[in-house]
């Protein structure tokens, strides 16, 4: 128990340090990189929140229930702790995948509407696309927890 309540304390801890570890990075390339990957901090600390009191908290009530049934879960109707995960992630890869899409397709509305400045926006964009594909991986990790 200790192992898990370790890993899921590790992982809220380390995304703030890695987004501290890109804006020390960036920084050194100008204040220019710096103001455009601002507007893409706040899009996708958006969709982590939001992926996290949705998929995350739905998957882990679940999985929970199911463990606490016991040999009874499927008598009573409680889903598996198995079938759970199963449809998380299956959930997780369906709405990344979507969201995915929806940002590759129309950067240039989220940017805008999230603080870009015309200045950065070609930057900025470069940015969103790498990190928007990246949204099924961080996702699967979340329901991983």
């Amino acid at each position: 128990m200790l192992v898990q309540v370790g890993t899921c304390a590790a992982a809220a801890i380390l995304d703030p340090l890695l987004g501290m570890v890109d804006t020390i990075c960036i920084g050194q390339l100008g204040v220019l990189h710096l103001a455009a990957m601002a507007p893409n901090n706040t899009v996708f600390g958006m969709v982590n929140q939001l992926a996290t009191f949705t998929i995350v908290v739905a998957v882990a009530n679940k999985v929970a229930s199911a463990l606490g049934a016991g040999k009874s879960a499927e008598s009573q109707g409680i889903m598996s702790a198995n079938c759970a995960f199963n449809v998380g992630m299956a959930s997780s890869l369906l709405i990344s995948g979507a969201v995915m899409v929806l940002f590759l397709g129309f950067p240039n509305f989220f940017l805008n509407n999230f603080g870009a400045f015309p200045e950065t926006l070609a930057l900025a964009k470069e940015y969103f696309w790498v990190r928007a594909l990246g949204l099924p991986a961080m996702l699967v990790s979340m329901v991983l927890q």
